[in-house]
């Protein structure tokens, strides 16, 4: 089971991809991994399947497609199909141990550049990362659109709007009041919110003792004296219009 990860939608038809495209790819792969580091000091085995992916593509970029700088274009390994039915093809190498290990190199070349990348980048923005974090914890999933307006720094509230917050307080980690309305945010909007919640709030107390002024009313009117010759007048036709 995944505790998080990040769907990468493709804008347009593509064919093929350019070096620095991958390069992009694996730096986004690593990017969770690295969050650990930066945050908890330690890693976790949430990165498993990450760290699959990213070997797979670093391994076909320098075995497959010829982009490692040392060992040139050159297509290593040639792909022969396994005997047996419903099995994988596989890869008999055609190359020396030397070279073998030279492709291992290189291998590792392009995920440590694109970890050191990671690592600058969420190290730069550590204040948006641990920022964003809080705010998949109470609205558990973000698109495109909003991501960017979070980090251009518009507050939760107004990019998701209240009908979106979760069982937590948004940015603060705290419970929400259950008799708010809405989370507390700074600002000329929440204000206004927290004006008109009060406003509510007011209203139904207002309501609330006009509703109990009035049925304590009807209850001294049905109560019966303690003079009997009293009720008996007073249930006479005509009385009350004397």
């Amino acid at each position: 089971m995944a505790l998080g990860y990040v769907v990468s939608l493709p804008t347009e038809d593509r064919y093929t991809r350019r070096k620095v495209e991958l390069m992009a790819s694996i730096t986004q792969a690593l990017g969770g991994r690295v969050a650990e580091e930066i945050v908890f000091g330690e890693f976790t085995t949430g990165a498993e399947n990450d760290l699959q992916k990213v070997t797979q593509m670093a391994k076909r970029m320098v075995m497959k497609w010829g982009m490692s700088d040392k060992l040139g274009a050159r297509s290593f390994g040639s792909d022969q199909e396994n005997p047996f039915l419903g099995r994988d093809f596989h890869a008999e190498p055609d190359y020396s141990d030397g070279v073998a290990q030279e492709i291992d190199h290189e291998i590792q070349v392009i995920i440590d550049q694109a970890y050191e990348t990671a690592r600058q980048l969420l190290t730069e923005h550590k204040e948006e990362l641990e920022r964003l974090g809080d705010v998949l914890v109470d609205y558990e999933t973000i698109d495109s659109a909003e991501f960017e307006r979070l980090v251009a720094g518009d507050s939760p509230i107004d990019v998701f709007g209240v009908d979106r917050l979760a069982d937590k307080g948004a940015l603060t980690g705290e419970p929400l009041d259950a008799s708010a309305s809405v989370v507390p945010v700074d600002g000329a909007n929440g204000s206004s919110v927290a004006a008109d919640a009060d406003a509510d709030a007011a209203a139904d107390v207002d309501s609330d003792s006009a509703s109990g002024s009035a049925a304590v009313s009807a209850a001294d009117a049905a109560e019966p004296s303690s003079d009997p010759d009293e009720d008996a007048e007073a249930a006479r036709p005509g009385v009350a219009a004397e």
